[in-house]
């Protein structure tokens, strides 16, 4: 048995999660002492970020909500509406496999996940070997998967993209989401180390 097993470790737990942090490069949380100009200054020079506990739609307003709203349809109830009636038009019912196709594209926008572009590596070989056409499964598999990948990612954006700006944009809005704690902000370790 090791005699220095016994011994009192050097660091204590506050510098060893410390250097995990800065090793694993770990934003740094701000949220308690920053104030809106702050906040603002930070965001557009690219040193601060923010997450949002819960959705970030619960800071948009009446035309961003609508249009990701509109969005978030497009991406759950047309496919179903869609595919069934190109199913029923081409008296081919494989096609109705469109469907959770398209939902698992959705879900793969929700990982970030890089699978459709190894469909479309797949895609772009059947292509160049069999031709282009419409009416080929992989082909239309395809093209539904990536309508639930990119209406989910357009989703996405626009939700994170109007809440930031609502929260660049009105201060009392962005006191509140402190007080309340429905907010995070943080100082990206890049920014803190060039500073």
């Amino acid at each position: 048995m090791d005699q220095n097993s016994n011994a009192a470790p050097n660091k204590t737990i506050e510098k060893v999660l410390a250097e995990f942090d800065r090793t694993h490069n770990t934003p740094i949380n701000i949220t308690d002492n920053i104030t809106h100009p702050e906040f603002v200054d930070g965001m557009k020079k690219r040193r601060l970020g923010y997450t949002s506990v819960g959705e970030p739609n619960q800071f948009i307003t009446f035309p961003e909500k609508l249009f990701f709203e509109i969005l978030c349809l497009s991406y759950t109830v047309l496919p179903i509406i869609f595919i069934s009636v190109w199913a029923y038009l081409n008296r081919s019912w494989w096609t109705l496999i469109g469907i959770p196709i398209a939902y698992l594209g959705a879900v793969s926008g929700a990982f970030k996940s890089k699978l459709i572009y190894l469909f479309l590596f797949i895609c772009i070989w059947n292509w160049l070997t069999q031709g282009f056409d419409i009416h080929q499964f992989l082909t239309f598999y395809f093209i539904c998967a990536l309508w639930g990948y990119a209406l989910f990612s357009a989703a996405e954006g626009l939700q994170n993209s109007a809440a930031t700006a609502a929260l660049l944009r009105n201060s009392d809005l962005f006191s509140n989401a402190i007080a309340n704690k429905r907010i995070m902000v943080f100082l990206k370790r890049e920014a803190s180390q060039e500073a």
